[in-house]
């Protein structure tokens, strides 16, 4: 008697199929994300509210884009420049409280390094130099509003210019008093000699 035997299997083709299908499911979204434009974020004016009291300042001719990933939950992207705001009260050393806040929100790895000064009751901290490879200039500021409550804001960005016409915006917009123009001012270059 003669037997019947099953042709070999043919998974060949079984597994190219399920190959091709996984390809194409994994490399579809990103096909799609490549091919859709880039969400347009608007533009807003920027306003800066205190969580804890009604005190709201708005910056005039200052427009820029909502910054969602700011890590103080207020922020805003000007161009190269990124703009955060942050509460604080009032405490005794004033300075160190901003170096501190310098150094938790901004990319510059010391907040020690700045210079701080006294205007009135509110203090500006400047500091321009090589963070991560690459030139960075940050502005701070802590403007005292009532009832001890004091805003915190940091600029940062690479091009100092920027920096400088931001961060004189909203101290004047804050203080209600024009910034010296020369308090923004990258600080003179102190050059090291070697003896020969």
């Amino acid at each position: 008697m003669s037997s019947f035997r099953f042709a070999p299997a043919h998974t060949g083709r079984l597994f190219a199929a399920s190959v091709t299908a996984l390809i194409v499911v994994l490399a579809l979204p990103a096909i799609l994300v490549a091919t859709l434009p880039e969400p347009h974020r608007e533009r807003e004016q920027v306003k800066i509210t205190s969580v804890n009291t009604d005190w709201k300042v708005t910056v005039p001719h200052l427009l820029c884009e909502s910054d969602p990933y700011a890590m103080s939950m207020q922020g805003w992207t000007c161009g190269d420049t990124s703009v955060q705001v942050a509460n604080t009260e009032a405490t005794d050393d004033p300075e160190r409280t901003l170096r501190r806040q310098v150094k938790a929100y901004s990319m510059l790895e010391f907040g020690e390094e700045g210079d701080v000064i006294s205007v009135d009751d509110n203090f500006l901290y400047y500091s321009s130099g090589d963070a991560f490879g690459q030139n960075l200039t940050t502005v701070g500021m802590t403007v005292k509003g009532t009832d001890d409550d004091v805003l915190f804001v940091l600029i940062d960005g690479s091009d100092e210019e920027d920096v400088a016409i931001v961060g004189s915006q909203i101290w004047e917009a804050m203080t209600g008093k024009a910034l010296d123009s020369d308090l923004l001012e990258p600080p003179a270059q102190i050059t090291k000699y070697e003896e020969l």
